[in-house]
C-alpha cells in the first residue's frame, strides 16, 4: 500500500523527493528512483490506481533484475 501512496504523491503533487520520503517514511533516494521509473514507464495515476499491488511491484522494481550481472568464473589458467 505504501507503493501506491508513494506513486500517488509523485504523480499528483509537486512535492519534492525529500517531502514525499518523509511522508511515506522512505529515503528521498527511493522516492527519486520511483519518480524516474514512473517516467521511464510512462505511467499515470489512473493507470496505477487500477493495478494490483503485485503488478505494480513487478513493473517498477524489475530494474534490479536487469542490473544484476551473472558472476563469471575467472579464467584461472590465465590468472
Amino acid at each position: 500500500m505504501v507503493q501506491k501512496n508513494l506513486c500517488r504523491l509523485l504523480l499528483t503533487t509537486d512535492l519534492s523527493n525529500r517531502d514525499i520520503g518523509q511522508r511515506c517514511n522512505i529515503s528521498h533516494n527511493t522516492a527519486g528512483r520511483y519518480r524516474q521509473r514512473l517516467r521511464e514507464e510512462g505511467l499515470t495515476w489512473d493507470q496505477i490506481s487500477e493495478l494490483p499491488q503485485e503488478a505494480l511491484d513487478a513493473r517498477l522494481n524489475n530494474v534490479r533484475e536487469r542490473i544484476k550481472k551473472r558472476f563469471e568464473e575467472p579464467d584461472w589458467s590465465h590468472v
